[in-house]
């Protein structure tokens, strides 16, 4: 498996309340602010040249707009990632945060996200 980190494709930051102005991290037609997951050597996506697994969390959704290599979503700008070989297995992200906050997401399989952060963003039109 190959897992792919795509930053939301935002604005500079300023003003704070506009870093994500066309909502890519949460719109699951866009790759941008996700973490896709491929197989390389696969040929069961759109253009025949990777794979797409067949228990990526939004395969067969129902919604043909939906791309099915988005592993999880709702990011920033996922500079890192590791897995917690030693716990539960969650995937770890790094994810540059807004308003100069950095924060640690952890997920699972279908990677729910959980923000650890010493002062989360709260932002209305992103929940």
């Amino acid at each position: 498996m190959l897992y792919i980190a795509v930053a939301d494709g935002g604005s500079d930051g300023f003003p704070v309340s506009d870093t994500d102005p066309l909502d890519n991290g949460q719109d699951l037609g866009t790759p941008r602010g996700k973490i896709l997951r491929i197989k390389p050597l696969g040929n069961n996506s759109i253009n025949g040249k990777y794979g797409i697994p067949a228990d990526n969390p939004f395969v067969d959704d129902g919604d043909s707009k939906t791309l099915d290599e988005i592993w999880a979503y709702g990011l920033r700008n996922p500079h890192r990632f590791s897995w917690d070989t030693g716990g539960d297995g969650k995937m770890l992200i790094v994810d540059t945060g807004q308003a100069f906050i950095e924060e640690v997401n952890l997920g699972k399989n279908p990677p729910i996200i959980e923000a650890q952060c010493s002062q989360c963003y709260d932002n209305a039109r992103h929940h």
